[in-house]
């Protein structure tokens, strides 16, 4: 399965289900060259998922 999802303005707007996916998901990428994400959000999805691989604009 493949989810592509936006995730807000910070880690207060990131949906539940979105968290609990992150949790399972076998790859996650995070991009944030078309909306800005804070640190505090970063780190947020960070503590949920050690792994999850920041990409660039030309990656995705």
């Amino acid at each position: 399965m493949f989810i592509l999802s936006g995730i807000g303005q910070n880690k207060h707007e990131i949906p539940y289900g979105l968290i609990e996916e992150i949790k399972i998901a076998d790859l996650v990428f995070l991009e944030y060259y078309t909306n800005f994400i804070d640190e505090e959000t970063k780190e947020f999805l960070l503590n949920i998922r050690k792994d999850i691989k920041i990409v660039d604009r030309n990656f995705v």
